[in-house]
């Protein structure tokens, strides 16, 4: 690569620029395009934008659904438990009231309001459970 090869080179570049200029200028085509281009790519940008938007609103979705899950899951865990001890309480309260009434008779007092507050409790434990 001499001097002299470079110096055409630029020369050659400068005219084919020259002409390009000109073809732009005398010839509507090349504008046509070139703004058809420009107005295809404004419109993809605008899409590719919109569609971001789109996935962005759909992963906050997703998040805020997966944390109201959660928060349901963990309102669920307690309501079976509290179903567990109301289970439980209820079967308690069954075996003491058939204990009492199984006592012998010189046992048994009508005054003193166990069973009636066994009954009471019973009727409360139902609720609950519904």
């Amino acid at each position: 690569a001499s001097i002299g090869t470079i110096k055409v080179a630029q020369t050659l570049i400068a005219r084919t620029e020259g002409d390009l200029y000109d073809a732009k200028v005398h010839d509507p085509l090349p504008l046509i395009r070139d703004a058809c281009i420009q107005e295809s790519n404004k419109r993809i940008h605008g899409y590719a934008r919109a569609s971001r938007a789109v996935v962005i609103r759909l992963r906050q979705a997703i998040v805020a659904t997966n944390e109201e899950i959660k928060a349901m899951n963990r309102v669920r865990n307690a309501m079976e438990k509290s179903l567990d001890h109301a289970r439980k309480d209820l079967t308690l309260n069954v075996h003491c009231t058939y204990i009492r009434q199984s006592r012998p008779a010189r046992e048994k007092s009508p005054t003193d309001g166990a069973d009636v507050s066994l009954n009471y409790e019973y009727v409360q434990l139902e609720m609950q459970k519904k």
